[in-house]
């Protein structure tokens, strides 16, 4: 099972890591800002892992450029520390609602991609996924990384957020996104909240995604050890 990870953060770690040793997984940990600066410990650790980068109030894309600016010093940060950490992976949301936004999707793009490229200047050493969350379908996503068109900048599906807000045919949106997906982010819900359900209990049907899970990261998104248990008994069952 070397594509799953775990989520985690600085609250859940040492029992996270403790079950995915055991288990033969690896973490996904997902940064705070109390914590962002200094996650050497990773490298520690023994563990193979990805990161998650900081996300409230980190708007590249926002109207206003004060708020660009003091996100391009956050994320520049990010940045760097995941460049002596080296992880499998680093996650970012690009945070397009297209309600806040005004559904002007071409613009938000053209902001976030020339702040992102400002940011990141060429110096990852490692792939970066953007997440989906509030949008309604695979547009946004698939422009952000044509616009940027690099090989290590891809799409992480998030089939939580998928399940809550998408006008979209799940196969349709995938197979749009498969040249540029890196990763999966799996947890279940019921379409209204993002419970962060184990992977049987909801309305969306992880099997959709079995035939896309080969040599892409498998990040489960539960809270407690007795969830990951579920959902990891699950995961294994669907891929066989």
């Amino acid at each position: 099972m070397d594509n799953i990870y775990l989520k985690a953060d600085m609250s859940t770690f040492k029992k996270i890591v403790e079950f995915a040793n055991i288990n033969s997984v690896g973490i996904e940990y997902l940064m705070s800002f109390d914590d962002y600066k200094s996650l050497q410990f990773l490298k520690h650790s023994g563990i193979k892992y990805t990161i998650h980068s900081v996300f409230f109030d980190v708007e590249l894309g926002s109207l206003n450029p004060y708020v660009r600016n003091e996100s391009k010093k956050i994320l520049r940060d990010v940045i760097a520390m995941c460049n002596e950490l080296s992880p499998e992976n680093l996650v970012i949301h690009h945070n397009y609602n297209p309600y806040k936004y005004a559904f002007k999707e071409d613009s938000f793009v053209e902001r976030f991609v020339d702040t992102f490229l400002d940011v990141i200047d060429g110096k990852n050493s490692y792939p970066i996924s953007f997440e989906n969350v509030f949008e309604f379908d695979s547009n946004i996503g698939l422009k952000i990384v044509d616009k940027i068109g690099r090989d290590d900048i891809g799409l992480c599906f998030d089939c939580g957020h998928f399940n809550m807000f998408s006008e979209e045919y799940i196969h349709s949106w995938i197979q749009k996104w498969s040249k540029k997906l890196f990763s999966f982010h799996l947890h279940n819900n019921y379409g209204k909240y993002d419970e962060h359900n184990v992977l049987p209990d909801g309305s969306f049907d992880i099997y959709e995604l079995k035939d896309y899970f080969v040599n892409r990261i498998l990040t489960i998104e539960n809270k407690t050890i007795s969830e990951f248990e579920v959902s990891l008994k699950y995961l294994k069952e669907i891929i066989g």
